[in-house]
């Protein structure tokens, strides 16, 4: 005998799915963020990009991951204690393009 399957959502079996991305840091209004790495994130959003989480003292604050970021957060593992900071926008090869650029620094 097969079960049968309720269509209604509102029975009282529903859960909202929450959402986990922490707020993201907004490096035109800081332009460090300093933390404890606690990890990333992959396929996050439409475009299904990487995001690096950061415990600050306010809170888990979400970097988007960029090509140049991406390398310089290899070397960075679980708990260390970093500072990200956005040096400004640089002209590619293709004028018509920028990218951001940034250093990442580690406490030893």
């Amino acid at each position: 005998m097969s079960e049968t399957k309720s269509f209604n959502f509102d029975d009282g079996n529903a859960v909202e799915i929450e959402d986990n991305l922490a707020p993201v840091h907004d490096f035109d209004k800081a332009s460090e963020v300093t933390g404890y790495y606690l990890g990333f994130e992959e396929e996050v959003g439409k475009n299904g990009s990487t995001v690096y989480r950061i415990e600050t003292e306010n809170g888990i604050v979400a970097v988007w991951d960029t090509t140049q970021l991406h390398r310089l957060m290899e070397s960075i593992k679980k708990d260390d204690f970093i500072k990200i900071t956005y040096i400004g926008e640089e002209p590619t090869k293709n004028p018509e393009f920028k990218f951001k650029r940034f250093t990442v620094s580690k406490r030893g």
